[in-house]
């Protein structure tokens, strides 16, 4: 097993893969979470490093984001040897780091799937192991109440037992799901919803869009950066359709045909994008309309499309077919904007 972090044009927490971002080098490209920094901050002032951390806060809230900028502090040699507060950037450490080839550091889930009992094996494994170049070794286990029962039951032991050159960095967007034996074994950093000022900056910072438009999307992205970008792809020129528009011009077996050849990460993020535009929708029905029956009848047809496109995720998650998943849902689109038309 191999370290995969720190490629230049790697992707970020909450961030689509195709954005080209690079991730911040030192705690001051991070905004909006000066809780867990502080946190952060003083277990490297006092050099009291703790064997396991836990991020946890909602997802698009830069959690691995921080654990893999943390990481750079840890491993890099002269912040360990007192010549400097910031990683260097230049010491071999610091450019194994960033070119993604540091043999000291482990970044597991990057790519969203459930971590494995054999996996598990193989981190107790490199845990026991000295350091190649850093002080440390870093583990950064991402999403990890997706982990199997199984595999976070062989992960206590090296949370019970860490050796003192090996930190873990975990990250979870739903701690409740994460065994208390896991949790308790961990130095908790929280993270909260990123707020709309901080993220209409972060926002700026990623897309070449107008104040206003970073604003309505910080808006309505409920503190998450993935949540923003979901919005400004799903926004569309005027006069072009949106996202629903386009499922229910489409022939269910077409889109379906279409929609199940596509990689499952492009599957996630049309839903994904759909959901929020849905979320959107809901919100500004209930802001923007005056007459009682004309808001409750649009409130219930964009609840029940949301419904039915968190019913196909679900369906995508416990690996159904994505044809009939992506049949099933265009046809319940269709019926619903039906039952909407017959209303009116």
């Amino acid at each position: 097993m191999k370290g995969m972090v720190g490629r230049r044009d790697a992707s970020v927490e909450g961030y689509m893969p195709d954005q080209g971002l690079r991730e911040p080098l030192n705690f001051g490209g991070i905004v909006g979470q000066e809780i867990a920094l502080a946190i952060l901050k003083a277990s490297l002032a006092s050099g009291r490093i703790a064997h396991a951390y836990m991020f946890r806060g909602p997802s698009g809230s830069g959690k691995a984001t921080a654990a893999r900028v943390f990481a750079r502090y840890l491993l890099c040699s002269r912040v360990a040897e007192g010549k400097s507060q910031e990683p260097c950037g230049y010491c071999p450490s610091c450019v194994r780091f960033a070119y993604g080839t540091h043999p000291d550091f482990f970044d597991m889930g990057e790519d969203r799937r459930t971590i494995k009992i054999e996996e598990s094996h193989r981190i107790i494994e490199d845990s026991m192991k000295k350091p190649f170049l850093a002080p440390r070794k870093v583990f950064l286990l991402r999403d990890v109440e997706n982990m199997t029962r199984e595999a976070s039951n062989a992960l206590l032991k090296a949370l019970e037992e860490p050796p003192s050159s090996t930190c873990f960095i975990l990250t979870s967007s739903n701690p409740a799901a994460v065994p208390d034996t896991v949790i308790s074994r961990c130095q908790a950093v929280p993270f909260r919803p990123i707020p709309v000022k901080a993220l209409v900056h972060i926002i700026l910072s990623i897309r070449d869009v107008a104040p206003d438009v970073a604003l309505e999307a910080a808006r309505f992205a409920n503190g998450s950066v993935e949540k923003a970008l979901l919005i400004l792809d799903a926004r569309h020129e005027c006069g072009s359709p949106t996202l629903l528009e386009g499922a229910l011009a489409e022939s269910p077996v077409v889109g379906a045909e279409r929609y199940s050849h596509m990689d499952p990460e492009s599957q996630r993020q049309f839903l994904d994008s759909l959901g929020v535009e849905l979320e959107k929708r809901l919100e500004l029905s209930l802001e923007s309309q005056n007459e009682e029956g004309a808001k409750d009848r649009s409130f219930r047809f964009y609840r029940e499309c949301l419904l039915s496109v968190m019913k196909a995720k679900r369906r995508l998650e416990r690996n159904v077919s994505p044809y009939l998943t992506f049949a099933g849902l265009l046809f319940e689109l269709r019926q619903l904007s039906a039952k909407e038309k017959r209303s009116e």
